[in-house]
């Protein structure tokens, strides 16, 4: 029975230690340099979901979808602001309560579809590639540990590596 309980106890520090380094990777992306802050639909990494939902210009619907330590927010535009955003959806996903990446799809027509297949800075990397007729956009903290190995292997695809 001992046993059990410090195997839960190690187990529950081990979710707090990963939720704390995601916040502390999170709380750098956010306060680096302004200059070199990245924004993508008027949000940048780092922010709380009631920032996400308060800086999210778009007209639209989100759904929320919750589990122990992440948080999704899933954004649809309304349809009258869809041809003239050229926004078709958007995921955004949070770790440690702050924002760390966006996933959208986009009609060729939307600025954010236009740009190189791949952006990479010390803190985040862009990946656009063709997908139903438009552009799916990928933006990804390099910071955070969950997304530590899709990162890697997006930046092993790119034609000159980092």
């Amino acid at each position: 029975m001992g046993t059990v309980i410090l195997n839960d106890l190690h187990s529950e520090r081990r979710r707090r230690a990963a939720i704390a380094f995601c916040v502390l990777s999170a709380a750098l992306v956010w306060s680096c340099n302004r200059e070199e802050r990245e924004e993508r639909f008027g949000l940048r990494l780092g922010m709380t979901p009631a920032e996400v939902r308060a800086s999210l210009v778009i007209p639209g619907a989100f759904e929320t979808n919750a589990g122990d330590a992440d948080l999704v927010l899933t954004f649809v535009p309304s349809e009258d602001d869809r041809p003239r955003e050229g926004l078709s959806s958007a995921r955004f996903e949070f770790h440690g309560g702050v924002l760390v990446a966006a996933r959208a799809q986009l009609e060729t027509s939307a600025p954010l579809a236009s740009g190189a297949p791949f952006e990479v800075t010390p803190n985040a990397l862009t990946r656009r590639e063709s997908s139903h007729g438009g552009v799916r956009l990928h933006w990804i903290s390099r910071h955070c540990p969950t997304h530590a190995a899709e990162v890697e292997r997006l930046l092993a695809q790119q034609p000159s590596k980092r």
